[in-house]
């Protein structure tokens, strides 16, 4: 699984890269691989990276909340089945220690 995470990151970082350099004119156009846009304000331009940098950490971090949150519930059930183990072996003991007194009596 984390080589498929990193091959994607290293996608992204090359088309990233590309991006970058086919819009390194500074101009209010955008150029991508397939076409460009018409003059656009510059703050505009930083409005959509924003929109589009806060979607990016808002997928992400919501990615690994699930899989924090299902880690969890994981280890609460580990903890569940411990304490029932624990608790049958409590049991277990008092049960044997009577059978111990009943035999000795």
């Amino acid at each position: 699984m984390w080589m498929i995470r990193w091959f994607l990151i290293a996608v992204l970082v090359l088309a990233l890269s590309l991006f970058v350099g086919y819009n390194k004119d500074g101009t209010g156009n955008i150029h991508y691989g397939f076409g460009s846009t018409g003059e656009t304000s510059i703050l505009v331009l930083l409005l959509i990276s924003f929109a589009v940098g806060f979607m990016t950490w808002f997928i992400i971090s919501m990615l690994n909340f699930y899989k924090l949150k299902s880690e969890l519930a994981e280890k609460d059930r580990l903890v569940q089945n411990l304490r029932q183990e624990l608790n049958s072996y409590r049991n277990q003991a008092l049960t044997l220690d009577e059978e111990q007194n009943t035999k000795n009596d």
